[in-house]
């Protein structure tokens, strides 16, 4: 809908007036959108204000949220605005989530995720699988939350989305943390908090230190996890972000019960309560009813305790939170034994057995489920050593049966000797499978990761501080690929990557994975090396001459111009996926890396400053300056022209 002059004229005073106010939350905030969303008829800008009222809502009414978000959806629909629709559906899945809906909201973010596919809108996508990894988170079906964490975070580092790769890292942390892997969860921890520092994100960083004091609670430090909590309570309130204090008012109060400072820890409670029945979290409701009332059980007032478990017990049904409804039938089971109703208690006790040991049942499958990778491993070596042993065992039978017959002495040692012939060739056969299957795996993955994964079935994503990030890219591609036939096309990659692979391998360099014709590598992982920089500068030198003597030899047409970005940083480095797995890595490293690259000239290697400082003195360089980068702003940049020394340079 095209809007007259005049009205478009008042539209940018409003949105002028707007951006004046953009530190306004809540209704404020609202008040401003809904000034504008007056102004607009039926059209896509209604639609995204009406999304981005539905979002301020969250932290205020959900309804309002609600109301707001479906009839944005449906504008969506009437209009045929996949993006808008695709962003409708992302928000009332979130807000189906916090309700406690987890069927609901899990088909809205898969709903929201098919659309952001179909229009390759990577934000909408990274999105979509972050939704998807909040709802598994709630159900407690950690593989598919991290597949889909994971799977979030890829394609956010690719567009350079920094502030929602902070959430998923930090969501990244809460998984390892709960999972009671707290040291990894607070490497992520630290990422998401760096990133939110960088960014100036006030919110961000807030509730990066309420999950801070979170894990320092379940290592039982809780003096320190209030110096967190109170951190970022002070931030929440003046955000007036009601969500985030109800989680704060529910922590501080568990850290004085942990301290049997439970006269402290009531009124947090009550005022969390309150506030969650205000902003109706039917989920927050359920635990803070439950606490309270096991403090009324501990001082042994039965009638309240078993008044706010009842409601308790009422929450946790109607989100389907199964760990809290078996907290609460286990504590009303005590309520009435205590007050002498036996029968009500046992029914209690049993309601609580039955679902432990429906949880122990989904915890041995999960287990299960993290053990598949090394059976299918090991099951063709395992498969061919049953049949190794069935055999042994007929050949000492057979032996044995040769012992007792007489005058067949000859006949034996020649049993004796084909049944041996027959033990010596299937030995080497195992061992010949078992070597193909370990070359298959040191093919995918590093020496050391594929090493663990024979070993445990499964493998520990790691962070790595200090490594070089190596990505190159073919600036002319599209044009060769149209003078070539696709064969021709295919061959010619496959002997530029080929040749790609032997040059980093030669300077003990991990290749991750080729992007269409771009290559990605990193040097200093999975073992650490502290010449990695210069062997990553080493390596770029080399592809660049080659890539360079090839254009020079076939001809303009016949091959490719290469560039390549080099940046210095820290990355975390792990396997995806438990079906045609891939090792990979992610991080601001990778990304600052990639818009190096695009920076870069054809035939040049353009290196950041952090990479630089490792190798100067060693290479001939010559700085560019400061150059703006993409979501990056401004990098000192310089590009490598040639070695100087490299005398000290080993490829370890």
């Amino acid at each position: 809908m095209k809007l007259p002059f005049r009205h478009l004229l008042f539209v940018l005073m409003l949105l002028s007036s707007f951006n004046l106010h953009a530190r306004l939350r809540g209704q404020a905030a609202i008040d401003s959108m809904k000034s504008i969303l007056a102004v607009f008829g039926s059209d896509t800008n209604r639609i995204a204000l009406l999304n981005n009222i539905a979002l301020e809502y969250t932290n205020i009414d959900a309804d309002s949220a609600m109301k707001n978000v479906e009839e944005a959806l449906e504008l969506a629909k009437k209009l045929n605005y996949k993006s808008g629709e695709s962003r409708s559906c992302y928000i009332i899945g979130s807000i189906l989530l916090d309700k406690g809906n987890m069927n609901d909201a899990l088909k809205y973010q898969k709903m929201a995720l098919s659309i952001a596919e179909d229009l390759d809108n990577k934000r909408g996508i990274g999105a979509a699988y972050c939704g998807i990894g909040n709802v598994y988170a709630y159900l407690n079906d950690i593989p598919n939350t991290l597949t889909s964490y994971f799977a979030a975070l890829k394609v956010l580092e690719e567009v350079g989305d920094e502030g929602f790769q902070s959430n998923v890292l930090n969501n990244i942390g809460m998984i390892y943390s709960n999972q009671d892997k707290r040291v990894e969860g607070l490497s992520y921890f630290k990422s998401a908090l760096e990133i939110r520092r960088k960014i100036g994100d006030e919110k961000g960083i807030a509730s990066i230190l309420l999950n801070i004091a979170g894990l320092q609670m379940a290592n039982t430090e809780f003096e320190t996890a209030l110096i967190y909590l109170d951190s970022a309570f002070s931030i929440y309130q003046t955000l007036n972000d009601k969500n985030k204090l109800t989680e704060c008012y529910l922590t501080i109060g568990n850290a004085n019960k942990e301290l049997n400072r439970n006269q402290q820890a009531l009124p947090y409670y009550f005022a969390g309560l309150k506030l969650s029945e205000e902003l109706k979290r039917t989920r927050y409701i359920g635990f803070f009813n439950t606490e309270i009332g096991l403090i009324h059980l501990k001082q042994k007032k039965y009638a309240l305790a078993e008044g706010y478990l009842d409601k308790a017990l009422d929450a946790a049904h109607k989100t389907e939170d199964i760990g809290l409804i078996m907290s609460i039938d286990k504590h009303l089971s005590d309520v009435y034994e205590q007050t002498g109703r036996v029968a009500k208690a046992l029914k209690c006790y049993k309601a609580y057995k039955a679902l432990s040991d429906s949880v122990y049942s989904r915890d041995h499958k999960r287990k299960m489920a993290l053990g598949l990778l090394q059976f299918n491993f090991d099951k063709k070596e395992r498969a061919m050593k049953e049949a190794q042993e069935k055999k042994d065992i007929l050949a000492k039978t057979e032996l044995r049966r040769q012992k007792v017959v007489k005058n067949a002495l000859l006949g034996g040692i020649v049993v004796v000797l084909v049944f041996s012939g027959v033990l010596f060739t299937q030995r080497n056969k195992v061992k010949s499978e078992k070597k193909k299957t370990d070359n298959l795996l040191l093919n995918i993955l590093p020496a050391e990761v594929a090493e663990e994964l024979k070993a445990k079935g499964t493998t520990t994503a790691k962070h790595y501080n200090n490594v070089t990030v190596l990505f190159t890219d073919f600036v002319n591609f599209t044009k060769v690929a149209e003078l070539l036939t696709p064969q021709e096309l295919i061959d010619e990659l496959h002997t530029c990557f080929k040749t790609f692979d032997q040059i980093t391998e030669a300077y003990n360099i991990e290749k991750i994975k080729t992007i269409g014709d771009a290559y990605l590598a990193v040097a200093g992982l999975p073992v650490y090396s502290p010449q990695h920089a210069a062997n990553a500068v080493n390596a770029a030198i080399e592809i660049r001459d080659f890539m360079t003597d090839r254009r020079a030899k076939l001809g303009e047409g016949r091959t490719f111009s290469v560039r390549i970005g080099l940046h210095t940083g820290s990355v975390v480095a792990g396997i995806v996926g438990v079906k045609k797995f891939a090792y990979d890595i992610w991080g601001d490293a990778v990304n600052t890396a990639a818009r190096l690259e695009q920076e870069s000239d054809a035939g040049k290697i353009n290196i950041s400053q952090s990479t630089y400082e490792l190798i100067e003195g060693k290479f001939d360089c010559f700085y560019r300056g400061e150059i703006e980068a993409k979501n990056k702003g401004l990098m000192k940049m310089y590009y490598v022209e040639s070695k100087i020394d490299n005398s000290d340079i080993t490829n370890v």
